[in-house]
C-alpha cells in the first residue's frame, strides 16, 4: 500500500509525505530564491537545484549511522542529477531551489520512494518540470531449485 499527501510542511513552498509499505519520507522544497554568491556563477544561465537527503537516527534498526551517511551521499548525487534533468532550470535564471528529504522509516525502496516524494513536492511548489518522475526497485531472487529466479518489485526488508 502507498499513501501520498502534499502540503505536509506548512512553511515550505511545496512539500509531500509518502508512505510506501513501512518506508516513510517527508520532502520539502524551498525557493525559488536568489542564488547565493557561491551559486551565482552556475545560476546565470539557468537555476540551481540542491538536494539534501537525511536519514533520521531511528529510521532503521540494522543499519549503522555510517552506512546511512554513505547512502545519503550516494542518494544526493543520484537524486540531484535526476531532478536536474526534469526541472526546467533554464526558466529560473539566477535563482535556486532547495529540496530536502527526511527518511523517517526505512523498510526498503528508499531511493525510488524519495524520487516520488521529491517530484510531488516540486509539483506542489508549482515548479515547472518536463514530466513527473516515478521509479521502481526490481530484485531477482534466486530460487532454491533449478527453476528461474523470481522477480520482486519494491521490496521491503522482509
Amino acid at each position: 500500500p502507498c499513501n501520498l499527501r502534499v502540503g505536509a510542511v506548512p512553511n515550505a513552498a511545496g512539500s509531500s509525505y509518502l508512505e510506501q509499505g513501512k518506508t516513510k519520507i517527508i520532502a520539502s522544497v524551498y525557493g525559488p530564491r536568489q542564488a547565493a554568491d557561491r551559486d551565482k556563477q552556475q545560476a546565470r544561465a539557468e537555476g540551481v537545484l540542491t538536494v539534501d537527503v537525511q536519514f533520521a537516527p531511528f529510521c532503521a534498526r540494522e543499519i549503522s549511522r555510517e552506512e546511512n551517511e554513505k547512502r545519503s551521499v550516494l542518494y544526493n548525487s543520484i537524486l540531484q542529477s535526476t531532478l536536474e534533468s526534469v526541472v526546467l532550470l533554464e526558466r529560473y535564471a539566477k535563482t535556486a531551489f532547495d529540496v530536502t528529504l527526511l527518511v523517517l522509516e526505512d523498510d526498503g525502496a528508499v531511493l525510488t520512494a524519495s524520487l516520488a516524494a521529491a517530484t510531488l513536492a516540486l509539483a506542489d511548489a508549482k515548479v515547472e518540470m518536463r514530466d513527473l518522475i516515478a521509479g521502481a526497485t526490481v530484485h531477482l531472487a534466486a530460487s532454491s531449485d533449478e527453476q528461474k529466479g523470481q522477480i520482486l518489485l519494491d521490496c521491503s526488508r522482509q
